[in-house]
């Protein structure tokens, strides 16, 4: 009997020794329902704040990109040309005169078209047509943004626009905005020529192409090197046919002058 309550006990003691470390076990486990230590919440909502900083950034940076392609940027100077930000305009005509197109490209051009020029095409039904394109500024002339209206355009571009649909058949009109063209410095040069019979007195300007320079195109300090050298051709053929002078050799004269008085200085 006294070995069988030793057993007893002995049992006893084993199972009030497992319940003791189950429920030990049990104590080290956080109950479900336990919040989290002040720290932990506090790690929590910074980590929120700095994902919803990084996407705020972001946000930014994709308004900043979308608003840079919607405008251009400012014209810059590079160390060897400038860099112009234009527009461009083209119209497929496939029933207009040879001369009412040379026409409407004078006009384009005395009205503010940096540039213009026509390329022949085939359009559909194997007809022949001819292309006519303008390039244009998105400054104005003092170097500001023109004002632009509610379709995007500027005042010089409509501009371009109505003189194109008045003086062609087009009835519709591309526009590229933010056009890059690269250019070079240009100077002037103003030479006297030995033929004085006529309105001119002789003078021809000389336009200059600068690669590199001061950057300054209405400066008379040339510095780069020059590259292209022409005569004003209005002013030479003026000089040709009232001096009754070959208007080549206007322009072969004048260049002439120009390349013995400029080359020597920009080596």
């Amino acid at each position: 009997k006294m070995i069988e309550w030793w057993w007893v006990v002995v049992k006893m003691l084993l199972l009030l020794i497992w319940t003791v470390v189950i429920n030990q076990g049990l104590l080290l486990l956080p109950p479900t329902n336990m919040k989290l230590p002040n720290n932990t919440s506090k790690t929590s909502s910074s980590s929120k704040s700095n994902n919803a900083t990084i996407a705020n950034v972001a946000t930014h940076k994709k308004e900043n990109c979308e608003s840079s392609s919607n405008h251009p940027p400012n014209e810059t100077n590079n160390k060897k040309w400038n860099i112009n930000y234009m527009t461009h305009l083209e119209a497929n005509i496939d029933d207009a005169t040879p001369e009412l197109l040379a026409h409407t490209l004078n006009v384009m051009l005395e009205n503010g078209a940096v540039d213009a020029w026509i390329h022949p095409i085939v359009m559909k039904k194997g007809r022949s047509a001819h292309t006519l394109h303008c390039l244009c500024h998105e400054k104005n002339n003092n170097g500001d943004d023109d004002d632009d209206d509610s379709s995007g355009c500027s005042t010089m571009t409509n501009k371009l626009l109505e003189l194109l649909f008045r003086h062609t058949t087009t009835l519709g009109i591309r526009i590229q905005r933010n056009v890059q063209r690269a250019a070079l410095h240009r100077s002037f040069k103003e030479v006297q020529l030995p033929f004085l019979d006529n309105e001119r007195k002789g003078v021809v300007n000389v336009k200059l192409g600068i690669l590199g320079g001061n950057g300054d195109d209405n400066s008379n300090i040339i510095q780069g090197e020059v590259v292209s050298v022409k005569a004003e051709f209005d002013h030479c053929k003026v000089i040709s046919e009232q001096s009754m002078v070959p208007l080549k050799r206007v322009q072969e004269m004048a260049e002439r002058i120009v390349h013995e008085e400029i080359f020597p200085l920009s080596l």
